[in-house]
């Protein structure tokens, strides 16, 4: 992992709860006991000792039973609709979902369970214009997946919010000679400039909100590169990473992978600039207990920058995701002789995208690394976690 995990676990204890060299925060040899995987809470809606920051409990539709995730496969969740399917397509009706007013005055959609486990083999799926928050009246487990990612499998829930267009990314120059290439998103960090083309001027990468303001936001698409010979098109930019919150009454466990990653930049064809990589999105945890096993994997990197195309016709390579881990996600860098190479994302303590390489068609610049969040009284980060990129306050 690249991050230092003492150090960043010691950072969010503090003043709260104490850290020594064992890795878990109470200086024991095993994680902080998430709760009986069987509870349930039959309590008032006031017995949350941690007041929850975008939502109050008692405005909440009061959930019946535990959700757990067991039949392997891919569950789904569009937050316009608000039903939850499991990997048949069937609707589940035991998990009850809200509607909440950020405090920036955007609508985040709350899906409520009393307990929350997603067992290994399972893949929870979040889309949708609306940020998703899971409330849970006792313990959320996750030794599967929760992906609000934005890449080839579509746009994560929450993603490109109207934040965005306070500091967007901005679109190389056209020209028949080559484009540039379009900037990368903006969210935990600056997107990476564009590669000017032979005679166009690049796009310039997104910046970072001054403020997040406290609500949940998802991250900033990548610009679109400039067209080249005859018109060609040139590389669409990025999505940004969706956005997820994960709040219990008691704990969260995390075995598992929680994902919100950028999606690449698309190429540029026949001289027409890369498509700038999108951001990461965010990921935010809030619980009086807090554990990230060495198992697990947190992740909101930035998407690289799409390549600048070939002459006649030639097609550059595609940014990658950003990855669910801490790898470095790249620009796209191919075939094409005359195309600049995209800018590599943002990602662990490198929250700014990279800037594209000039050439006679630029390459789009990298994506942002995106947020991730911790708000715990106890928090147990286990030696060997990836959290990717590092956890803010």
């Amino acid at each position: 992992m690249l991050i230092k995990i003492l150090l960043v676990a010691a950072l969010l204890c503090a003043p709260a709860c104490s850290f020594d060299e064992t890795g878990y925060s109470d200086g024991s040899d095993e994680p902080a006991d998430p709760g009986d995987d069987d509870e349930t809470f039959d309590g008032s809606c006031e017995d949350w000792s941690n007041a929850p920051a975008l939502f109050d409990p008692c405005d909440l539709p009061v959930p019946q039973a535990e959700l757990w995730l067991q039949t392997a496969g891919l569950w789904r969740l569009d937050t316009d609709v608000g039903a939850l399917r499991d990997p048949n397509g069937q609707v589940v009706d035991t998990a009850p979902g809200h509607l909440v007013e950020q405090p920036d005055g955007s609508v985040a959609f709350v899906l409520v369970a009393n307990g929350l486990r997603i067992d290994e083999a399972v893949v929870l799926r979040f889309e949708g214009t609306h940020p998703i928050i899971i409330a849970s009246w006792t313990a959320i487990i996750v030794e599967g997946w929760i992906d609000v990612s934005s890449g080839v499998n579509g746009v994560g829930a929450g993603a490109a919010p109207l934040g965005c267009t306070v500091f967007p990314a901005s679109p190389g120059m056209p020209d028949n000679k080559g484009g540039g290439g379009g900037g990368g998103g903006g969210f935990g960090g600056t997107g990476g400039n564009g590669g000017d083309g032979k005679d166009s001027v690049a796009g310039l990468g997104g910046s970072p909100p001054t403020v997040l303001g406290g609500e949940l936001r998802g991250g900033c698409a990548g610009s679109f590169g400039g067209r080249g010979e005859n018109g060609s098109m040139f590389g669409t930019g990025g999505g940004g990473g969706g956005s997820v919150m994960l709040t219990a009454r008691t704990a969260i466990t995390v075995s598992g992978v929680v994902y919100a990653g950028g999606s690449g930049g698309e190429p540029g064809i026949a001289l027409s600039g890369g498509g700038g990589g999108g951001s990461g999105g965010m990921i935010w945890f809030e619980a009086p207990t807090v554990a990230i096993d060495s198992r697990a994997v947190v992740a909101a990197n930035g998407g690289g920058g799409g390549e600048g195309g070939d002459e006649r016709g030639g097609v550059g390579d595609r940014g990658d995701d950003g990855l669910a881990g801490d790898l470095k996600p790249e620009g796209g860098d191919g075939l094409a002789r005359k195309g600049g190479s995209g800018g590599d994302a943002g990602y662990a303590d490198r929250f700014d995208g990279n800037n594209a390489r000039n050439a006679d068609a630029g390459g789009g610049g990298g994506g942002a690394a995106g947020v991730v969040r911790i708000d715990a009284e106890f928090v147990a980060l286990e030696q060997g976690a990836t959290i990717s990129p590092d956890p803010t306050d």
